[in-house]
C-alpha cells in the first residue's frame, strides 16, 4: 500500500490495544479461577465466546470493506478506492507538496479478447496493473481504464516514469501483437487544484493521446485547456537525453 512503517505500525497499535488488553485479561482471570476451581472457569465461556464471535463479525466487516474497494481481476483499488484516495491526498485546505495524477488506457482491448479470448484478455489486464503497481499507487477505474498517483512527484518526472512504463508494457505481455497503453497526465497545483480538475485534465489530455498519438503520454495545463492545445512529449535528441538524466534520478 506504499505507507509509511511508523504510522502504519501506531494505527496497528491503536487498533489492537484494546483487543490484547481483554485476551490478557481473560488469560489473567483464567488462571487464578482454575487455580481456586476449574469449574469456575465455565464463567468465562460465555464472555470468550461473545468475544470470538465479535472478533469474527469484524473479520466478515474488513473482509466486505476490502471487496468494496477492490478490482477482483487485477486486485487493485477501483474507481472508489480513487475518488477516496485522490480526495484525501487533495483535500479542500490543499497541500504542500506536489502530486501527478495519471490516467491511462489500454489500446484496442477489445480486438485482444476478440482474437485470443477473454482470458488473455485479463492476462494483459493483470500484466498491465503488476507495472502500474511497481511504480505507484496503482487503480483500475473500469474496463481498459487505470489511474496512477505519484504523491511528491511533478509532471514532468512523471512523464518520464509513464514513457518508461508504457515501453515495459509493450515489451512484457507477451502476445504477438504488443499491448500499447495511452496516457494522460495533470499535476497539482499547475494543472487543477481540486480533484474533479486534476482527473478532468487528465482525462482530456488521455483523450486526446488516444486521437492523436496512441501509445504515448500527454499533458494538459489549465492554461492550455483555456486555449485548446495539448502537450506532447518532445522528442529531440537533447529532449531525450534530459528525460534520461530524469530517468536516472527516480
Amino acid at each position: 500500500s506504499h505507507e509509511h512503517f511508523a504510522p502504519l505500525l501506531r494505527r496497528t497499535v491503536a487498533t489492537t490495544l484494546v483487543p490484547l488488553a481483554i485476551m490478557v485479561s481473560l488469560s489473567i482471570v483464567l488462571v487464578i479461577l482454575w487455580d481456586r476451581s476449574p469449574f469456575l472457569v465455565a464463567a468465562l465461556f460465555g464472555p470468550l465466546v461473545a468475544f470470538d464471535l465479535y472478533q469474527r463479525s469484524q473479520l466478515r466487516a474488513l473482509e466486505a470493506m476490502s471487496a468494496a474497494l477492490t478490482d477482483p481481476v487485477t486486485g487493485l483499488g477501483n474507481r472508489r478506492r480513487f475518488d477516496d484516495r485522490l480526495s484525501s491526498e487533495v483535500p479542500e485546505t490543499g497541500r504542500d507538496t506536489p502530486l501527478s495524477v495519471c490516467l491511462l488506457d489500454v489500446d484496442g482491448l477489445k480486438e485482444i479478447n476478440d482474437h485470443y479470448g477473454h482470458p488473455t484478455g485479463d492476462r494483459a489486464l493483470r500484466a498491465v496493473a503488476a507495472r502500474l503497481g511497481g511504480s505507484g499507487e496503482a487503480f483500475r477505474l473500469g474496463g481498459d481504464e487505470f489511474a496512477l498517483l505519484l504523491p511528491g512527484v511533478e509532471a514532468a518526472q512523471a512523464r518520464v516514469l509513464i514513457e518508461l512504463i508504457l515501453i515495459d508494457i509493450a515489451r512484457e505481455v507477451g502476445l504477438e501483437t504488443p499491448v500499447r497503453v495511452s496516457g494522460g497526465i495533470a499535476a497539482y497545483p499547475r494543472d487543477g487544484t481540486t480533484p474533479a480538475g486534476l482527473v478532468e485534465r487528465a482525462d482530456e489530455a488521455l483523450y486526446e493521446s488516444k486521437r492523436s498519438a496512441r501509445g504515448r503520454v500527454q499533458t494538459r495545463t489549465a492554461a492550455e485547456a483555456e486555449l485548446g492545445v495539448f502537450s506532447i512529449v518532445p522528442n529531440t535528441p537533447a529532449d531525450r537525453a534530459t528525460r534520461l538524466r530524469t530517468a536516472l534520478g527516480l
